[in-house]
């Protein structure tokens, strides 16, 4: 946490026109003033840390005022000066605050989009204006700097023109704060300014995610033309030109039905000096593009949308195979289609449904099948959008041809080991390749890849969903690395047995008593311990790449002392908001009414509500103590609630221990912990090797099977 995120949470309301937690004034406004709350939030650390350097630092900033309540408010650039002595604030976090205080400027005076757009705008021009060696250092006035990059492109006014709708004074000051920020850093704001906008997809805009960017750039070879019909702030478009060798950079073209989304990609590619054509309008509709043939096409269209088609829209050649009234889902596949040179490739995400509702998409999905135009199907996990939590799926598609076969890939278990959007790539492209090269599957790729004939897949009213399709008799070898499973559970379970036969170093009988009790809230006061928060998580904040995130779950699942993340977040707004754990972070969750609490050994994750945790500055506190009396039933007392359980870790207490007692109690924990890891892993052995012992069953000739049932 630190400048950056508290910017975020600012730039937010005042873009949504809600009180902002605190004005940030620009070098024309007065002073702006911060709690310690929110100087503990600048710095990404704790207020109690905040509390420690007002303490141990004697050119601390002294408060400026005072509210009511006893809080004090410290001058702003008297906190970053501050800050920056001590190395708190980086060169990309004052950046951002610049692009907030243009921010600032606008407010008030343009609403959320037409802010964003002006914004946008101010970045492209400074960044197109270094591009050009006549553009003075520090020359960043408004009219002569549009002047300048416009002349001999015309076109380019129209992205500027949000700046004009401000008085001239105005922009010229939004201009001059864009023009402080570091050349390099351009970039990096414009994608921060877009994460800001629109979170709750009002607009129906959405970027991708690293997960479907990288699958496409696995997916798709050097193209000389790659199409985007729905191109929204031309994040697809971007991916595929940045993950093309320079020597053969392709043609972007692009159309969207959202003017502002449309600015905003001409602005997110021009930054980054990538060539696009763009046209405005509803493709389904009114296609810019009529005569377009393309090498690939790319589409993340808007899902689920409903039309109410004309007539004569049945006479449209691209809608051959029949409109499926009213959601446009398999009209975006037959556009993309229909603009595909003979060669060519689309790649478009829909959602799961797609694959087998019934009805006239059904009888849509199985012309296409039956045409030779469906290619491939890749089914991928939950949250691998950023735009729904909902599973979606990639359609392959080539124009009509003599096909027999679709190869249908299983994307939607996470490996072993792996998060939810984990996905394979390196094997994603081994398959590809020899698909694309032999029309076939490897055998070591049956578990997740199937080529299925289409007349088998038309038989099964043409459902498509690839686990359907897995191949699920066991491998070559499965019997083999069945037996040494086999061997290695059987390690296991005498290690197990080995720790429970001989026991623990039972602790004196002064380790069970103390001399008092003290709370968790005592501690932080004394500077003994300091409070990580958990922060609220929303599904459609999970990330295929971001931050670890603990959630309740997690904590119901540890085995032997070993919390584990198995989701990630965005690092956005959320992973921004509040501080990740440090090794020895005791992370604690009121489940199901009782209390469960953990050592966190490693670190770096972020705490998902109702999670709460507790840092250990003492180092006589012992983390594995501490968590076994967080849990202990003495402090149940301090759960409430009924529906959902709710605890303050303040209230909780703790026994005050002698060291040598404390010393005692943690080794007989310790041995504990580890006979509870070695029976964890002797468990999940036994319910993988279960699982293998089904799946080893495989169908041969002979007699018939008996199920007898043992007595």
């Amino acid at each position: 946490m630190n400048i950056i995120h508290l910017t975020l949470a600012r730039v937010s309301c005042i873009l949504r026109g809600v009180p902002r937690p605190l004005d940030i004034a620009s070098p024309a406004e007065d002073r702006s003033l911060l709690n310690v709350t929110q100087i503990a939030a600048m710095a990404g650390v704790t207020v109690s840390a905040v509390s420690n350097w007002r303490k141990r630092f004697d050119d601390f900033p002294r408060p400026a005022e005072g509210v009511p309540g006893g809080r004090d408010l410290f001058d702003l650039g008297e906190v970053e000066h501050w800050l920056q002595a001590h190395g708190r604030l980086t060169q990309e976090e004052q950046d951002r605050r610049l692009l907030f205080q243009a921010a600032n400027l606008l407010r008030g005076r343009l609403e959320e989009t037409s802010m964003i757009e002006a914004l946008g705008a101010a970045l492209a021009l400074v960044a197109v204006a270094r591009r050009r060696p006549e553009t003075e250092a520090g020359s960043w006035r408004l009219q002569p700097l549009m002047a300048r990059v416009t002349y001999g492109e015309p076109g380019l006014k129209e992205l500027f023109d949000p700046l004009l709708s401000v008085p001239l004074a105005l922009g010229n000051k939004v201009v001059q704060l864009i023009g402080q920020i570091e050349e390099g850093s351009i970039a990096e704001c414009f994608e921060w300014l877009l994460s800001s906008h629109d979170r709750q997809g009002r607009s129906g805009v959405h970027d991708i995610s690293e997960t479907q960017a990288t699958l496409l750039s696995t997916l798709i070879e050097e193209a000389e033309v790659v199409y985007d019909p729905a191109a929204g702030w031309g994040a697809l478009l971007r991916a595929l030109w940045r993950a093309a060798p320079a020597s053969r950079k392709p043609e972007l073209i692009g159309q969207d039905v959202n003017a502002s989304a449309l600015r905003l990609a001409r602005q997110r590619l021009l930054i980054e000096d990538i060539p696009v054509t763009l046209a405005a309008g509803d493709s389904l509709r009114d296609d810019g593009w009529p005569g377009l043939l393309a090498d690939a096409i790319v589409c993340n269209p808007p899902f689920a949308v409903k039309s109410n088609w004309s007539p004569e829209a049945a006479k449209d050649p691209r809608w051959r195979h029949g409109l499926a009234r009213p959601i446009n889902d398999f009209a975006w596949l037959q556009h993309c289609a229909h603009h595909l040179r003979p060669d060519g490739r689309a790649f478009v995400f829909l959602p799961a449904g797609s694959l087998f509702r019934n009805g006239p998409e059904a009888r849509i999905r199985a012309r296409l099948v039956e045409a030779g135009m469906v290619e491939a199907i890749f089914s991928l996990p939950p949250g691998s959008a950023l735009s729904t939590s909902l599973p979606l799926v990639l359609w392959g598609l080539r124009r009509p041809g003599e096909r027999e076969r679709v190869l249908l890939v299983d994307l939607a278990t996470p490996p072993a080991g792996g998060t939810a959007t984990d996905l394979p790539m390196d094997r994603v492209a081994s398959i590809w390749e020899r698909w694309r090269t032999e029309s076939s599957v490897a055998a070591d790729d049956l578990d997740v890849a199937a080529s299925v004939a289409i007349e088998s897949l038309l038989q099964a009213e043409t459902n498509l969903v690839p686990a359907r399709w897995i191949n699920h008799d066991p491998a070559p070898g499965l019997r083999d690395r069945l037996v040494r499973d086999f061997e290695n559970l059987e390690q296991t379970a005498r290690a197990a047995r080995r720790g429970l036969e001989n026991g623990f170093e039972l602790p004196p009988p002064a380790a069970f008593s103390c001399t008092g009790w003290i709370t968790v809230k005592q501690l932080a006061e004394e500077d003994r311990v300091e409070f990580v928060k958990g922060v609220p998580v929303n599904k459609n904040e999970m990330a295929a790449e971001g931050i670890p995130l603990l959630r309740t779950l997690d904590l119901t699942r540890v085995a032997g002392g070993r919390l584990e993340p198995t989701a990630r977040v965005a690092d956005g707004e959320t992973g921004r908001s509040r501080s990740l754990t440090r090794s020895g972070d005791v992370v604690l969750s009121p489940a199901s009414g009782s209390l469960r609490a953990a050592v966190d050994h490693h670190g770096g994750n972020l705490l998902a509500r109702p999670l709460q945790g507790l840092r250990l500055l003492d180092p006589t506190l012992d983390p594995e103590v501490v968590a076994t009396f967080l849990e202990a039933p003495r402090n149940r007392r301090f759960v409430t609630g009924s529906a959902y359980a709710r605890v303050s870790l303040r209230d909780l207490e703790l026994p005050i221990l002698d060291p040598p007692a404390a010393e005692a109690l943690r080794r007989a924990l310790v041995q504990l912990r580890e006979q509870e890891r070695q029976a964890a892993d002797l468990a999940l052995a036994s319910r993988e090797l279960r699982r293998q012992v089904a799946n080893l069953t495989t169908p041969v000739k002979g007699e018939g099977v008996v199920w007898t049932r043992s007595r």
